[in-house]
């Protein structure tokens, strides 16, 4: 086309079509990365409204050692991430191989630790109550959860209500305990002079009788 022609239609079809592309396989790639990479340096298991837990690692301390494990049971608390050296989850005492959506991270936790945080966009609503006494006095942070939420429904909380009652106690009980002060021991008192014992005896207690053969002065022999 000449300098200072006027654009034809079709011409102007093409660049507006050229102006308007999409950009090229390379570029969409490095946008997805981009956006996708947490800035702790995950890349690929936490998503960015998530935090990595602070005691996590990028590489193995250990030759066997496990990467962590995110429970994929829907938990109280949230989601809970567990140490590799862990089989079961603390949130609800799931074993990592009855659990079938089971994320393993891209970091590592210490030996036998576990963290967890809010789940946007889970709603945690608990089974039915237990009818009879449970088989073991230790509960899983669901379970002291599942017991708070029903009692406040029976006692006319709302759903929500009752899901903030089972987050805080799950709270209360990881509190460390404050330990008891001993009781202190009451101070005897002390016994009562009663003098020298009637007999003379300066070895005989209060209360206890001399032998009747016996006598204090050394007998000579003759």
């Amino acid at each position: 086309m000449k300098k200072g022609s006027p654009l034809t239609k079709k011409q102007t079809r093409v660049d507006a079509a050229e102006e308007a592309s999409p950009p090229t396989a390379q570029v969409a790639v490095e946008v997805i990365a981009s956006s996708s990479l947490h800035p702790s340096g995950s890349s690929k298991t936490l998503a960015n409204h998530q935090i990595l837990p602070p005691n996590a690692y990028f590489e193995p301390q250990k030759p066997d050692e496990k990467p962590a494990w995110r429970c994929g049971i829907n938990h109280a608390m949230g989601h809970y991430y567990n140490a590799g050296d862990r089989t079961s989850c603390v949130g609800c005492f799931t074993n990592i191989k009855a659990n079938a959506k089971t994320k393993h991270m891209d970091f590592y936790l210490p030996s036998f630790v576990f963290f967890f945080q809010l789940a946007l966009g889970n709603t945690w609503k608990p089974s039915k109550p237990c009818e009879g006494a449970r088989r073991s006095p230790h509960l899983s942070h669901n379970s002291i959860a599942k017991e708070a939420y029903w009692k406040y429904i029976q006692d006319g909380a709302t759903a929500e209500e009752a899901r903030r009652a089972g987050v805080d106690a799950v709270e209360a009980a990881l509190r460390p305990r404050i330990p008891k002060e001993p009781t202190p021991e009451p101070t005897p008192e002390p016994e009562p002079d009663l003098g020298p014992h009637p007999s003379g005896s300066s070895t005989m207690k209060h209360g206890q009788d001399i032998p009747k053969c016996a006598y204090l002065g050394a007998v000579g022999r003759r």
